[in-house]
């Protein structure tokens, strides 16, 4: 069975974006990390996806930084696609999706806690999450060990 026929794209890039096409990156990187921390735990939802963008030009031009903190953020970003704001959730969404692509195998740790939810969202009524989720689950099943990928969707599925 591939992941054309379970309905998924064969690709992890979707249609639109909640990012800008050109990100710059930091002057400073360690302190930019810390303060996505701050943006994503504010209680506005225009700073929280300020926040989300933030960590996409981290992972874009700093993955190194990231790598530091990866749990955190990747915490962070679960925490955000629960969010009710379809905006908040729908770039938490595609931001775990830049992050599977250019992590690879460092996600691993965290992907039973990211399938389940995205498993979730991809039964959401919102038509964007639901394709983001699934451009999300296709980044996890090409970036990493099908060893860590099948079995966490599988079971999370199952769940």
């Amino acid at each position: 069975m591939s992941i054309v026929s379970l309905g998924l794209r064969s690709t992890a890039k979707p249609s639109s974006s909640c990012f800008k096409n050109h990100l710059e990156p930091f002057a400073n990187p360690q302190e930019a990390l810390k303060n996505c921390h701050q943006l994503i735990g504010s209680d506005d939802w225009e700073r929280q996806v300020e926040g989300i963008q933030d960590i996409v030009r981290l992972i874009e031009h700093h993955p190194e930084v990231l790598q530091t903190d990866l749990h955190n953020v990747n915490l962070a970003l679960l925490k955000q696609a629960k969010n009710l704001r379809s905006q908040v959730s729908r770039a938490s969404i595609q931001a775990i999706t830049k992050l599977f692509d250019t992590m690879k195998r460092n996600m691993e740790p965290d992907v039973d806690r990211i399938a389940n939810l995205l498993l979730h969202r991809t039964a959401d009524t919102n038509k964007f999450l639901q394709l983001d989720s699934h451009y999300a689950l296709d980044a996890i099943v090409e970036n990493i060990s099908p060893t860590k990928a099948v079995p966490a969707i599988i079971q999370e599925g199952l769940g």
